[in-house]
């Protein structure tokens, strides 16, 4: 306990130097200028253009769900998936079984805890605030969603989704968790116990709640310009996975039927919205604005990232330009693609699969998922990075 009510403490005092220590390079609204470079807690909420970018910050809390190991490796090499070549990876210490409490894998702790204070922070502090009322979203310039009121509802709304998300994160790796629904002070009692199971299961679906009653109902809502925000599915998902994991033998070893029946209630709700189904292009999956269409329907909740090559570089064959060839596909990941032309697996005999050409009429989700000698890989355009090249493998 008292190592938490450290944590809680730092992560309270980290915080504070981040809101209190955000360099100003322009005057305030109101004419005032801190001589000292510093942004007092009060001028932030005065300012409109500060407190809509301290909920932007909360958005930097979410995890990068790529490169977890810092290694440039991805999650399937910590499965029977694939293996990272670095023997060094931070991903091996969860394949050795080697973590301990002091040698962690994808530990978010405090950075969770971090991103909660925030978000309770904003929902406590934004209704201060002169925000001023943007046309965010489409069609625009609609009058109707042009008020301080709904505008302040949005971004609050926004807040309300991150806080579910961070304390689901928690829910995921711990079990459960100190529930904290406040912006904590040096005042405050930080010495408490986690809160049960159920009382964490029932704080993150209300949030999830607060949320769904104040943001858009659909991604497509937002315009170009705030693309990436949380919409209402987004927050009717979090929710619908968060009860099926209720639900579960793990956390329902009873089998009570009306956990299972909760779970599926939610994700029929987001279904019934009708504004995602599966998206039929594998190619263009990853893909947010594919030919006219603004989103992938199959997308719920992403962020953009900046342009980058790191998960091609990363992860390419060795022999491709400055290519780390960090995550390498198992034979059993490779052998568990069906035929096409059959829909059997290549260990019927009746499939049609020959070992002398082994990767021809495969299901076509294996061309673009595996990189196999003579596959030829088009350059990234971005950077023009590896150019148009064929693999070759040896073995010797």
């Amino acid at each position: 306990m008292m190592k938490m009510k450290k944590n809680i403490c730092y992560i309270f005092l980290a915080v504070m130097l981040i809101a209190q220590g955000c360099e100003k390079d322009s005057f305030l609204q109101d004419g005032s200028f801190s001589g000292d470079n510093n942004v007092t807690e009060a001028q932030l909420w005065a300012n409109p253009d500060y407190a809509r970018n301290f909920l932007n910050n909360i958005y930097s809390t979410l995890q990068d769900r790529y490169n977890l190991d810092g290694d440039g490796g991805i999650l399937a090499s910590g499965s029977d998936e694939a293996v990272n070549s670095n023997l060094n990876g931070g991903i091996n210490v969860l394949n050795n079984g080697t973590w301990a409490p002091v040698r962690t894998f994808d530990d978010v702790y405090a950075n969770m805890y971090a991103g909660i204070r925030k978000a309770n922070m904003f929902i406590e502090k934004a209704p201060t605030s002169p925000f001023i009322v943007l046309d965010e979203l489409i069609p625009a310039n609609v009058a109707a969603n042009q008020t301080y009121e709904l505008q302040l509802a949005r971004l609050v709304g926004q807040a309300y989704f991150l806080k579910a998300f961070f304390e689901f994160e928690l829910l995921k790796r711990y079990g459960s968790f100190v529930i904290v629904n406040k912006t904590l002070t040096v005042n405050d009692e930080l010495d408490v116990p986690r809160n049960t199971f159920e009382e964490c299961v029932a704080q993150i679906a209300k949030d999830c709640e607060e949320a769904i009653t104040r943001l858009p109902l659909s991604p497509t809502e937002w315009n170009g310009t705030n693309k990436g925000r949380a919409a209402g599915t987004a927050a009717m998902a979090l929710k619908a996975r968060l009860l099926l994991y209720a639900a579960s033998p793990q956390y329902n070893p009873t089998g009570d039927i009306t956990k299972w029946q909760a779970a599926a209630d939610a994700a029929k709700r987001i279904m019934d919205t009708g504004k995602h189904n599966l998206f039929n292009s594998y190619p263009n999956i990853w893909l947010w604005n594919v030919t006219a269409n603004q989103y992938n329907a199959e997308t719920i909740f992403a962020t953009s990232a900046n342009a980058t090559v790191a998960i091609e570089q990363n992860n390419a064959p060795i022999s491709y330009d400055a290519a780390n060839g960090r995550t390498n596909p198992t034979q059993e990941m490779v052998d568990a693609y069906e035929m096409k032309t059959t829909g059997k697996p290549i260990t019927d005999a009746t499939s049609g699969y020959s070992a002398t050409n082994p990767y021809t009429n495969r299901d076509p989700r294996f061309g673009f998922s595996v990189l196999f000698n003579t596959a030829s890989v088009q350059p990234v355009v971005a950077s023009n990075r590896f150019k148009s090249k064929d693999v070759e493998t040896f073995v010797g």
